[in-house]
């Protein structure tokens, strides 16, 4: 895999002719009151510029956040359960084509002046992390895939091999936001 070389677009970065583009549609987030959830939408748009049709196993993508200062805030994935793979998890994504991928998590209420993100993420599991407060922070979502081929097990079948997935790691660029608070929806 060759080094990740920055785009124009200070969003996007490209390795091996793949375009990864950190999404945040709403940068300025609304602290949920006591009791409440802000719904929040993190994702990646991957575009294929090379040559070569590969698969992304959309799931393994996880939202990674920092504070003002730089410093990752610490997230964890749980799972006591595992959804089946869906034909939309791992899509192909022929040259010239490109998907987004949308991670929908919420914003709620943690404790006094306390804030925290969590959603689901890896066929089922619990994305979580907290300890935020008021302030500029900026996300990265990272994806890692060492194997070429997979074995998945499809909702209604037995297991299938599927090859052809893109190997490498990469973390999308940051984008900042900022968590606020504003009185009502």
């Amino acid at each position: 895999m060759s080094s990740s070389e920055p785009n124009a677009n200070s969003n996007i970065v490209e390795v091996d002719g793949i375009l990864f583009e950190t999404l945040m549609p709403v940068q300025t987030i609304r602290i949920p009151q006591t009791g409440e959830q802000v719904p929040v939408q993190f994702g990646v748009r991957i575009t294929n510029r090379g040559s070569i049709p590969y698969r992304f196993d959309l799931p393994k993508f996880i939202p990674e956040i920092f504070d003002g200062d730089g410093r990752r805030i610490e997230y964890s994935v749980n799972s006591n359960a595992r959804q089946p793979t869906e034909e939309q998890d791992i899509p192909l994504i022929n040259p010239g084509e490109y998907i987004t991928h949308w991670i929908n998590v919420d914003l709620y209420w943690r404790g006094e002046n306390c804030f925290g993100f969590g959603g689901f993420v890896r066929y089922g599991s619990v994305w979580s992390t907290y300890s935020f407060g008021t302030g500029t922070y900026q996300l990265q979502l990272k994806y890692d895939s060492q194997l070429s081929r997979h074995r998945v097990v499809f909702r209604g079948v037995r297991r299938n091999e599927i090859d052809g997935f893109w190997v490498g790691t990469v973390s999308t660029p940051l984008v900042k936001f900022n968590l606020v608070n504003l009185k009502g929806p």
